[in-house]
């Protein structure tokens, strides 16, 4: 698979990237951690559903220029179903809230 990741982000700046799989949504988008030089991106690769990914692009921008939080978009090939986001982490936002002392704090900081 990392092969795979490489020949994609070609011309991208991250082609050196350490590549780490991470685990993936209900979509059938495949996702992969990059890290380069200690800088990390996440890499979504949509390319078998291509629309699935302009529209992510799509809510991304809407989100953002309404204020609300959404990834950065680092590199937006969207139209050949790649994408390279802004790492938010690796601790799930679910774990965060189960903690009820920084639950309503990490739920404000989301929006």
């Amino acid at each position: 698979m990392c092969d795979h990741i490489r020949s994609l982000i070609e011309g991208t700046g991250w082609s050196r990237s350490d590549i780490t799989p991470i685990a993936s949504d209900m979509s059938a988008r495949r996702y992969a951690r990059l890290d380069l030089d200690g800088k990390t991106a996440i890499l979504m690769d949509s390319r078998s559903d291509i629309p699935s990914a302009k529209a992510f692009v799509r809510i991304t921008h809407w989100l953002r220029d309404a204020g609300l939080s959404a990834p950065a978009l680092i590199v937006d090939r969207s139209s050949t179903g790649l994408i390279i986001l802004e790492d938010l982490g690796s601790c799930p936002v679910s774990d965060l809230m189960a903690d009820t002392a920084q639950g309503e704090e990490v739920f404000r900081l989301c929006l």
